[in-house]
């Protein structure tokens, strides 16, 4: 799994590749999770290059938003691959995202994940 993160004053975008499974999850909590911190408003999850997702890699998404929701920030799943979005819509977790798609995804990744403005992560 590949990680970069992007962030713009008060906005972070968080864009994954490859698989989110049990052995990458506590690298993805270390890496993502103590960026979400007071001040950041907005983090979008870039999950459209992930290839599959498992049930621990639900539950840092999961995880994630809890600590987003802790900080006051709003998170958002930035358009998810269709092997993603069906696993979401499945494990019933599409109804408690915000999930972007289309020209608004487009419009989030576009701002957002300008190389001036990364931050962190590997490649």
């Amino acid at each position: 799994m590949d990680i970069r993160i992007f962030q713009n004053k008060d906005r972070m975008l968080v864009q994954l590749s490859g698989r989110v499974v049990l052995d990458e999850c506590d690298r993805l909590k270390s890496t993502v999770v103590p960026r979400i911190e007071p001040g950041v408003k907005y983090v979008a999850l870039d999950l459209g290059e992930v290839d599959f997702i498992d049930s621990a890699g639900l539950g840092v998404l999961v995880g994630m938003k809890v600590s987003s929701k802790k900080t006051g920030a709003t998170l958002a799943l930035v358009n998810p691959s269709r092997g993603v979005s069906d696993i979401l819509i499945v494990s019933k977790l599409d109804s408690i995202f915000d999930i972007l798609t289309g020209s608004d995804a487009k419009s989030v990744v576009d701002e957002l994940g300008q190389e001036n403005l990364r931050v962190d992560g590997d490649k």
